[in-house]
């Protein structure tokens, strides 16, 4: 994983990525949370929180909008990837209005 190239990423490093960004919706990442995003990003983990981590949330948009096509090319794809964002905001048994709000914008931007 190129974290500076997000355009040379794979889908599960996509999905991954898209996932930590539920996870951090709330400012905090669960340690359930990040079990489920760690299991999606495999080998990638560590690239991928070193890109999350030099991102500010413009950026993070801006490469989850660049890449969507790239990796959601079936209504199938968006709608697996809807609901495994769900599961994220889900694996700590806990569904805060923040994470509601997080999970209705990245609904629309996916």
């Amino acid at each position: 994983m190129n974290i500076d190239r997000p355009e040379t990423w794979e889908k599960h490093e996509f999905e991954a990525f898209v996932m930590l960004i539920a996870a951090q919706a709330d400012l905090e990442v669960e340690v359930e949370e990040k079990q489920v995003v760690r299991e999606r990003a495999g080998d990638s983990w560590n690239d991928l929180i070193n890109a999350f981590r030099s991102m500010n949330d413009a950026e993070r948009i801006n490469t989850v909008m660049q890449l969507r096509d790239k990796f959601l090319k079936t209504p199938e794809d968006h709608e697996k990837l809807k609901k495994e964002v769900h599961d994220v905001f889900l694996a700590d048994d806990h569904f805060s209005v923040v994470e509601r709000g997080m999970e209705m914008l990245l609904n629309k931007m996916l």
